[in-house]
């Protein structure tokens, strides 16, 4: 299970979303302010705790994700309580992951630098093609690919159902 922190600016939306699109990918449990909301059919691969406050985290394996002040958003990836990665992600080419391309219902993400996985892989640049049902905004898109690249979820990069 791996825990992802929503916090500085993330709607209840944004967490209801990104909480519905990992469902696919092996569910997800969203706890925020006074409900919890339950996404998956045994148990949860993912908790998404959301709070108006950055958290202190003493746990391995954890995400934060926050807005940045450009309307992109900002990982920072921990591992044993330090944080080993921050990267950001949004929709311009000076952020390590973009979208490259929107038609219809497919949706274009690029990796523009290489991402440290959990597994301790390395992701390289590499382009990932995504077919949306048309009721996820972008943002949440872009999030719940990088949750999926980060917890190594993500087998066929040419052609993810979302």
């Amino acid at each position: 299970m791996r825990l992802i922190s929503l916090c500085a600016g993330s709607d209840d939306a944004f967490a209801l979303s990104l909480c519905g699109a990992l469902e696919k990918f092996g569910g997800a449990l969203l706890i925020q302010k006074d409900s919890v909301i339950q996404k998956y059919l045994y148990e949860p691969d993912f908790i998404i705790y959301h709070s108006e406050n950055r958290p202190k985290l003493n746990v391995s394996n954890a995400l934060i994700i926050e807005r940045s002040d450009n309307d992109g958003l900002i990982f920072s990836a921990f591992s044993d309580s330090e944080i080993e990665s921050t990267f950001k992600v949004g929709l311009n080419s000076t952020n390590d992951i973009t979208v490259s391309s929107i038609a219809e219902s497919n949706v274009c993400i690029s990796v523009l630098s290489p991402i440290k996985t959990f597994s301790g892989k390395e992701q390289l640049p590499c382009e990932i093609k995504i077919k949306d049902s048309g009721n996820n905004d972008i943002y949440v898109l872009l999030a719940a690919i990088t949750v999926l690249l980060l917890t190594d979820k993500i087998e066929n990069k040419y052609f993810i159902e979302v």
